[in-house]
């Protein structure tokens, strides 16, 4: 039996997560990552192709995915990230075998993110958005590294009690 509309869009919702990591895979860059999604999310709601599995839904969204994104870093004049196709399907195989859907992990990181003080998501963004090294940034910031990698520990260490907490369903100001 064929899936309604509103299954389509449940599966592809519930996969949200194994999709964004395999699109940042690809991009590198999770922002880009989240405009494709949401551009297979506009695609789907306004198509009338009719799927017989959840499984399919799946594949089709990785597919136009990973054709979206090798599109978006042409746009972008960036490099493509040239894995083998093989490889990309057994990521993708991969993904699909993995039952817990990660979209609980990633709206906690964004809670905690937002929970950070102004200075310590600028480094983060610096650092991870941007790609600059952890030497850069040091010197980005005019500080030692040293004091740089300890700074970075305690904010990784917060995110990462402040995730904990979340999921753990404790309340947390972070």
């Amino acid at each position: 039996m064929a899936l309604d509309r509103d299954q389509t869009i449940r599966v592809l919702l519930s996969r949200r997560g194994q999709l964004l990591a395999q699109l940042y895979l690809q991009t590198r860059d999770m922002h880009c990552a989240e405009d494709i999604y949401q551009d297979l999310m506009l695609k789907l709601v306004k198509s009338d192709e009719v799927f017989e599995a959840e499984e399919n839904v799946y594949r089709w969204a990785s597919v136009a995915g990973r054709h979206a994104a090798i599109d978006a870093l042409r746009r972008l004049g960036r490099q493509a990230i040239t894995l083998h196709s093989d490889v990309l399907d057994l990521l993708e195989a991969e993904s699909a075998r993995t039952p817990a859907d990660h979209a609980d992990e990633l709206e906690a990181l964004r809670h905690c993110l937002n929970q950070l003080n102004p200075q310590a998501r600028q480094m983060l963004e610096w650092r991870y958005r941007d790609r600059i090294s952890g030497l850069d940034l040091a010197r980005k910031l005019d500080r030692p590294a040293k004091s740089l990698y300890v700074t970075m520990s305690r904010i990784y260490r917060k995110l990462a009690d402040c995730v904990r907490a979340r999921l753990g369903g404790e309340a947390t100001g972070a």
